[in-house]
């Protein structure tokens, strides 16, 4: 999606897309030692056969390609005659990106092979001012970011100030090989943590140094390689960072305000929240100077919510696991979703700043829990225009069914980035009917949802000029009708359902939707549509 359709983050996010600086990643104050050549190489190592990040732009941005006069080119759905002229911005094709997510660049890892593989995604840091060279090099990264920012779009990095990584048990980390904590006491000692802990000892959960140990018989004797192993332990120490620690929190806050600069970053999805006393992140935000998107990995609404007080917005578990509960299975209860969204709703200071989500790189992908496509495009509808600040993992528009980590992490190249898929076509109709209500009017972003029906296998939703019908019964279900109330569309107004071009007139009693094979409706009158959506030109048609 194109920075200037979506603006979610309203005032913490930069109204105009960052500058870059012209010093290098590393803090004025930093010790000599951290700022030697090698840590900071200017271009990919030769050993790896990975694609640097500058060589790779053209390829990865294909198909974003925006007009130069503004407008999108003949075969996107979205036509600009009716638009304000003051309201035509330069946008680019790709309906869904709300902001590249940076996490494999930052923060030099551990170097070994493990159980969990390799630290090619940024979570096992030894050295935070170096940049991870497999992928590219400080110039390659500023070049994402330019170019980013060229297409009109976000640039959001994730970062993880809570742990550094260590392959070996804990009793065997040597501390002086982390950058710039090289040192036992910028650490909590190493201690086990228990189930019960998570649920009722914060301070265990905040200072705790976990491990992973990993006991693994693997017999490849039938193998083509000819290959057999013996049993080997495979162990991952996560040593906690002590972030009461004043140097700690003095360098984390230095080295956030660098790179925020350096990169020109726009937004922050900010790693183990929980894990972190609450007492270090309102420094730290602060310091960044830009939009936080805290992850607290816990569906308590009260728990999850509190946290909201140090950062800008959270992602929404305490909304995840009700949204898979309820559309995962047609015999589930749909009015457990609607009260989970009363809750978050009371609880939380702006819900409108959460990430609502129903796949990431953590738990497993919806498909896995139910092949079903109609109610995978139920729960990517809800996602989409159920408030909050929408996030599409990468896979999730191929159809990816991938279950527990590392499996719900496949390569997406696998899919040669189609942009044909039925569900990317889906995803793109839905998102530039949001775009266009964010467009016609600002109060969309800050108006909270409302649940205008539900009843145990639908729920209805309205925010702005939408309103939109859920079910989790599923492609066998047969077709039924239900009359929507509190819709706010005047009566006798012609509506269109957008994913199939019917029209309906409100009559006096309501809106009557009718539901086919459990596909999800999204509404919205004819009269604000005209000239371009007359015909549902504006609607990618779907394929029932």
């Amino acid at each position: 999606m194109s920075k200037k359709g979506v603006t979610d983050v309203k005032k913490s996010l930069p109204p105009t897309p960052r500058s870059h600086e012209k010093h290098d990643f590393v803090p004025s104050n930093a010790p000599e030692v951290y700022v030697h050549e090698s840590l900071y190489p200017r271009s990919v190592s030769p050993t790896f056969p990975e694609v640097p990040i500058s060589q790779g732009l053209e390829r990865a941005f294909e198909g974003l390609e925006c007009d130069p006069a503004g407008h999108d080119p003949p075969t996107s759905p979205v036509e600009d005659e009716a638009m304000p002229s003051h309201k035509r911005k330069k946008r680019c094709v790709l309906g869904i990106i709300v902001a590249i997510v940076v996490t494999i660049a930052l923060g030099v890892g551990l170097g070994e092979i493990t159980a969990e593989g390799q630290a090619y995604h940024g979570y096992w840091q030894q050295n935070l001012y170096a940049l991870n060279t497999q992928f590219g090099s400080i110039d390659d990264l500023q070049a994402l970011s330019a170019a980013l920012h060229a297409r009109d779009m976000y640039l959001m990095i994730d970062v993880v100030v809570n742990h550094y990584g260590w392959a070996g048990k804990s009793t065997t980390v040597d501390y002086q090989k982390f950058l710039p904590f090289n040192d036992a006491k910028y650490f909590h000692p190493y201690c086990p943590i228990t189930q019960g802990d998570y649920l009722s000892n914060q301070t265990a959960v905040e200072k705790v140094s976990t491990t992973i140990d990993y006991c693994i018989l693997k017999n490849n004797k039938g193998s083509s390689a000819g290959l057999v192993m013996s049993e080997i332990d495979f162990i991952v120490s996560l040593p906690d960072v002590n972030n009461t620690e004043p140097f700690v929190r003095q360098t984390y806050n230095s080295w956030i305000g660098s790179l925020t600069s350096v990169f020109a970053v726009d937004g922050l999805r900010v790693d183990t929240v929980k894990h972190v006393e609450k007492s270090f992140w309102p420094g730290f935000r602060s310091a960044s100077g830009i939009y936080s998107l805290g992850e607290v990995f816990d569906g308590d609404v009260n728990y999850t919510c509190a946290y909201q007080e140090q950062l800008d917005g959270l992602l929404n578990y305490p909304l995840y696991y009700s949204l898979i509960e309820a559309f995962r299975d047609p015999d589930a209860n749909m009015t457990l979703l609607s009260l989970a969204m009363t809750a978050i709703q009371k609880a939380c200071r702006d819900p409108t700043l959460l990430g609502t989500f129903s796949e990431n790189h953590d738990n497993p992908r919806f498909l896995s829990h139910a092949n079903d496509m109609h109610l995978n495009k139920n729960i990517i509808a809800f996602t989409l225009l159920a408030g909050g600040i929408p996030i599409i993992y990468q896979g999730q528009e191929q159809g990816f069914s991938g279950g527990n980590d590392p499996s719900n992490r496949e390569a997406l190249w696998t899919s040669s980035y189609s942009t044909q898929t039925t569900l990317y076509r889906f995803i793109a109709s839905i998102n530039q009917l949001r775009n266009h209500d964010v467009y016609a009017s600002p109060e969309y972003l800050t108006t909270p949802v409302s649940i205008i029906y539900c009843d145990d296998h639908n729920i209805a939703l309205r925010k702005g000029l939408i309103v939109s019908l859920f079910s989790n019964m599923g492609s066998k279900a047969r077709t039924y009708n239900l009359t929507l109330t509190d819709h706010g569309f005047p009566e006798n107004e012609v509506v269109v359902e957008i994913l199939t071009c019917r029209n309906s007139t409100v009559a006096v009693g309501g809106l009557q939707v009718s539901v086919q094979q459990g596909m999800p409706q999204v509404s919205r009158c004819e009269s604000e549509f005209i000239p371009w959506l007359t015909s549902c030109r504006f609607s990618i048609r779907q394929q029932r």
